[in-house]
Formats: structure tokens, C-alpha cells, sequence
């Protein structure tokens, strides 16, 4: 898998936060729309190659662990945007009802549960 590099693209001169929050509102706002989800989640582990993004809807609950590199995550909470960088070692629980996006600042293995 090739990973762009994100100042080959002309929209790259948007300021990445804005992009992020819009892009985590949007979703929020989808995933509300259908009513969520409250599903039981089985503990998985995802590798995200630097640049690469992932998006979860209906985190509520979810514990993101970052086994190793280092992560941009986003959570909506009401509307509003909370960013956490996490790297190896660091856990986040999200409190979203809606969305959250993760960004990899470096290649990043992380464990979802």
C-alpha cells in the first residue's frame, strides 16, 4: 500500500486541525442522524501507516491504546472538538456518542477495545 503525502495535494495547505474537526463533525453528525450504535466491541489491533487516518463511529466507551508511534486523535463531545496526541504507551477512553478520528502522525499500532 502507498501512503500520499499529504503536501502533494492542493487542499494541503488547509490547516490540518480545522480539517480534522470538520471532518470528525461531519461524521458525528451522520452517525447521530442513524441513532448510533451500542454494539459490543471485541478488542482489535490496527497498524496505520503515517498520514493514514481512521475514523470510529460511536466510540462511546472505546479505549484506544497506543502500542507504539504516535497518533492525532479527535473526539467530538457535544458538538465540540478534544484532540489527544497519544504515543506508546498512552491510553485514551473516549467519551464520543458520535465520532472520533485518528490521524498517524508516525507509523502507529494501536488496540481498540
Amino acid at each position: 500500500m502507498t501512503t500520499a503525502n499529504p503536501a502533494d495535494f492542493p487542499h494541503a495547505r488547509l490547516d490540518p486541525m480545522s480539517l480534522l474537526h470538520s471532518c470528525a463533525a461531519s461524521i458525528g453528525r451522520l452517525t447521530a442522524a442513524r441513532g448510533g450504535t451500542s454494539r459490543r466491541r471485541e478488542p482489535t489491533v490496527r497498524r496505520l501507516e503515517q498520514y493514514a487516518t481512521l475514523t470510529i463511529a460511536a466510540p462511546s466507551g472505546y479505549e484506544i491504546r497506543c502500542n507504539s508511534g504516535t497518533v492525532w486523535l479527535t473526539d467530538t463531545i457535544g458538538g465540540d472538538a478534544v484532540d489527544a496526541i497519544l504515543k506508546a504507551g498512552q491510553t485514551y477512553r473516549c467519551a464520543s456518542r458520535a465520532a472520533a478520528l485518528i490521524y498517524a502522525i508516525a507509523d502507529a499500532e494501536l488496540r481498540l477495545a
